[in-house]
């Protein structure tokens, strides 16, 4: 059915629309970055040959009524984003030293947040969501503020500068390139083809681990390992009691009975990280570590959150194990409804660790069984070398919160029978199951150099692969 035969319900009630008047509206909907319901707005009422047009495999889409040049083939073509404009902060401000202009709208922007929530004290450089706003909160202090200074802006403007001092800063930047009549440099041409950037080298410029036997520093673990340190013990009554477990034979009770344990893994400060102890409680566990051992990888590599905060910093994260989800959907775990979703799913792992810290670069988790985190560090130093991100957190969890994976594991005959591990060895005969979690901060060598004369980084990635047999490899250069 052809575009112009074919009416939207949420467009009955207003009648036809011009091409002219639905690219104006795109137009406008880019520039407050409604972008979807703009596309699908422009897709429904314009004829196909009207949106697009096909010369040599390029293609262009027309806004308002202005010419736009054919791009290369494979690449998006530029568009121009006009800026909001906003005559009262800038008429304001063009009389104002430049000097005053900065503590001017700060001032604004802290009486309209003691409007909201009767702070009496605001820190220009805490998030609004430290404060006590929520997100109604916010929406509505974006409300104030616009008619306070009689400037008009996205709402989601409050979201990506998150404080009143990033606020203010952004509001003098738009009110005084709107007041000049300037609109923001065209948008590159992205090159749909292949990528063109240059590979470079990559080091891991910081790391923390969470292993058993209080291996929970990276000089820990090495002296555990070097000593051959036995870190396997009877499994916490915080996991399971095998005693209360009877549906079981007694060579797979042995199997449940032992593991490599990290010690109080339940305990979680979560007032650190700004979360509330409801919501910590309806948290997977593996996502509380990720979160500590993330942060101290950064923090490892010299880098702090208010550095980090809107950089273009990926997080890589490989987890696999669902033990929290298993005991929740069992009911022996009671959760407030509305953190149930976010708490046990491992989609959210790495957007946990990225909405800490405010990164802005890719989240992902990762779930390839055994091989997680090592294909999470894979991917990680890929998005780096191809520049994707500037920097990337890279890191893996498992910790078992059920027997129910054990046992079944132990079924299929993969676990020791006298729950040690001989690697290597011709009395081998499985593996016992261990905890941990690590995580690596990586960057480009470039961007490590500088820190060389003050702390070496840990070592030089020469190359990341995947087998075609699922196996990661790691070549390092220490």
């Amino acid at each position: 059915m052809a575009a112009s035969t074919f009416k939207p319900a949420f467009l009955e009630s207003i009648g036809a629309i011009s091409p002219t008047d639905v690219c104006q509206v795109f137009e406008s909907m880019i520039s407050t970055r409604i972008l979807l319901p703009a596309v699908l707005c422009v897709l429904t009422v314009l004829e196909r040959e009207e949106m697009l047009s096909h010369q040599a495999g390029a293609w262009s889409a027309p806004l308002s009524t202005a010419q736009t040049s054919q791009p290369a083939q494979g690449t998006l073509p530029d568009v121009q984003l006009k800026h909001h404009k906003n005559p009262g902060l800038a008429r304001t401000l063009s009389t104002m030293p430049a000097g005053q202009r900065l503590s001017f709208v700060e001032d604004l922007l802290r009486k309209e947040v003691v409007a909201c929530i009767g702070m009496v004290d605001v820190n220009s450089h805490a998030p609004f969501m430290d404060m006590g706003f929520d997100s109604i909160g916010l929406l509505e202090l974006m409300r104030k503020v616009r008619k306070a200074a009689e400037v008009d802006i996205p709402t989601t403007i409050v979201f990506d500068h998150p404080t009143v001092h990033q606020l203010a800063q952004e509001l003098i930047s738009n009110s005084l390139e709107a007041g000049a009549g300037s609109s923001c440099t065209p948008a590159q041409g992205l090159t749909m083809t292949g990528l063109s950037c240059s590979m470079a080298t990559i080091v891991l410029a910081g790391l923390a681990c969470r292993f058993p036997a209080a291996a929970n520093t990276p000089q820990l673990f090495w002296i555990n390992f070097v000593s051959s340190h036995d870190a396997i013990q009877p499994v916490p009554l915080s996991r399971w009691n095998t005693d209360s477990i009877t549906n079981c034979a007694a060579s797979d009770i042995k199997c449940l009975g032992h593991g490599g344990f990290i010690e109080d893994a339940e305990y979680f400060d979560a007032i650190s990280f700004g979360i509330k102890p409801v919501e910590a409680h309806c948290m997977d566990p593996q996502q509380r570590w990720l979160l500590d051992t993330g942060l101290s990888a950064l923090y490892h590599a010299n880098h702090s959150k208010d550095s980090l905060m809107k950089s273009l910093t990926g997080v890589f994260v490989g987890v696999s194990t669902v033990d929290f989800a298993m005991s929740w959907a069992e009911d022996t775990i009671t959760c407030e409804s509305a953190y149930k979703p976010s708490g046990s799913s491992l989609s959210m792992a790495a957007g946990r660790i990225s909405y800490s810290i405010g990164l802005e670069g890719p989240a992902i988790s990762l779930d390839t069984a055994c091989s997680s985190s090592l294909v999470a560090v894979h991917v990680a130093g890929t998005s780096v070398k191809t520049k994707e991100c500037n920097m990337a957190l890279a890191a893996g969890v498992n910790l078992m919160l059920a027997y129910q994976t054990t046992l079944t594991i132990c079924h299929a005959g993969m676990l020791s029978p006298d729950c040690r591990c001989k690697t290597f060895d011709s009395t081998a005969n499985g593996y016992v199951r261990g905890e941990g979690c690590g995580a690596v901060c990586i960057e480009s060598s470039s961007l490590a150099e500088p820190k060389v004369g003050a702390r070496k980084y840990c070592c030089v990635v020469r190359r990341v692969d995947i087998a075609l047999r699922n196996l990661c490899k790691l070549l390092l250069c220490s």
